[in-house]
């Protein structure tokens, strides 16, 4: 299993060979997420998952930025929160990872606000001592009437914050 406190980032408590059980071998045809043995992109995992992708998993050594290689090489992405934003934008409308459509078209607020805690989370990540409890308090405030960071429903931001 894998989880995280809140702004410990990836490094709390993290089992990749749990999460490797459950993602495919590698093939050409599929998708590949490339990243550094000592810090697996958790999010990105995370939202691959719920975007019931198929990923497979390869450790490296040397590089310190998650990269996503498309099936046959045709693209990559780096960087974890850029991955983990794709997936959310290809998971079925239904799952509404990057907000709730409307119309048939996605809530450009709620996409946005997504985007807001995203960032936020990456703060709270690195911060320490006052600094932490002020992203914390800001936190608590925001959540005090709501079950989730952005919209009705847990999405990309609530995986964010929490991973």
């Amino acid at each position: 299993t894998a989880c995280a406190e809140p702004g410990r980032g990836s490094e709390a408590y993290t089992s990749i060979e749990a999460i490797e059980s459950i993602m495919p071998p590698s093939n050409n045809k599929g998708f590949e997420l490339h990243f550094a043995k000592e810090s697996p992109p958790l999010l990105a995992i995370t939202m691959a998952r719920l975007a019931k992708q198929e990923v497979a998993l390869k450790r490296v050594t040397g590089s310190q930025v998650a990269t996503l290689v498309f099936p046959l090489g045709r693209a990559t992405l780096a960087g974890e929160e850029v991955i983990a934003r794709y997936f959310a934008r290809v998971a079925p409308a239904s799952a509404g990872l990057y907000g709730p459509a409307t119309a048939g078209a996605p809530d450009a607020l709620a996409a946005s606000q997504i985007d807001e805690w995203v960032e936020r989370s990456k703060e709270i990540a690195v911060s320490k001592g006052s600094d932490l409890d002020a992203h914390l308090a800001i936190l608590n405030r925001h959540l005090r009437m709501r079950a989730a960071m952005a919209g009705y429903a847990l999405s990309l931001a609530d995986a964010a914050i929490w991973i």
